[in-house]
């Protein structure tokens, strides 16, 4: 009997542990590395910061970079960077830059969130369409997954903004898995997120011992795979 109390209690502290982790986690901040590889081929490395301002609001940046034999190819350097807040038990996107320079193209976007106009705002393009409340940025989004995933949630929807217009994908928990990773090895929660056209798709797979954030993110466009494994992390308390 004394037995079968304790495991009772186990089972209802664990999923307690793995919410504190995730709210210290975007309240502390982060800083994690994953190895990019495209259509199998390993290409660089994307580098992540999630910084608190201390009102509050956060910074999430996300670099990409070649590396190895890729960056004798290639020079490419993508930048983004999400100002967001943490409110109600949600997180909302305020701001979102992407920029691209170094190789043969350069590119740059800015999305502009007003809640209090209902408006997303796009530059350069300079276009005003509606703003949805589920609304999210291609960085913020994946904050929001994290506290979904926390609260137990098995099946959402964000409408997520990239340069160029707003697209709804449906998030749907597919069950466990171990996942290996060259920052070790992770029980995960593995969700699929699809797009009403279903030609774009995230396959995420996200470690509650890390706050559930994403220890490797697939991404399916048109037939081609991008691919992060997660190969470095600190957080709170390293």
């Amino acid at each position: 009997m004394r037995r079968t109390l304790t495991a009772l209690l186990l089972l209802l502290i664990a999923p307690l542990a793995a919410a504190a982790a995730t709210a210290e986690v975007l309240r502390e901040g982060f800083t994690s590395r994953y190895a990019l590889s495209y259509n199998g081929i390993e290409i660089g490395t994307t580098e992540r910061n999630l910084i608190p301002l201390g009102d509050g609001s956060l910074v999430f940046k996300s670099t990409a970079y070649p590396t190895g034999l890729a960056a004798v190819l290639l020079s490419d350097r993508v930048v983004e960077r999400s100002l967001l807040k943490l409110a109600n038990g949600g997180v909302r996107p305020v701001e979102y830059s992407f920029r691209q320079s170094g190789g043969k193209h350069t590119r740059e976007a800015d999305l502009y969130f007003s809640w209090p106009r209902g408006e997303l705002i796009t530059q350069p393009a300079n276009r005003n369409v509606p703003l949805p409340v589920n609304a999210m940025d291609a960085l913020s989004f994946q904050l929001a997954l994290m506290r979904d995933l926390e609260a137990g949630k098995k099946s959402f929807v964000y409408q997520i903004a990239d340069r160029r217009r707003l697209r709804e994908y449906r998030f749907e928990v597919q069950g466990t898995e171990n996942v290996r990773t060259p920052q070790g090895r992770f029980d995960t929660v593995h969700v699929l997120a699809e797009n009403a056209e279903r030609d774009r798709n995230f396959e995420f797979w996200c470690a509650p011992a890390l706050g559930y954030l994403p220890v490797r993110i697939v991404y399916f466009d048109d037939g081609d795979e991008s691919r992060l494994v997660l190969s470095g992390y600190r957080g709170p308390g390293d």
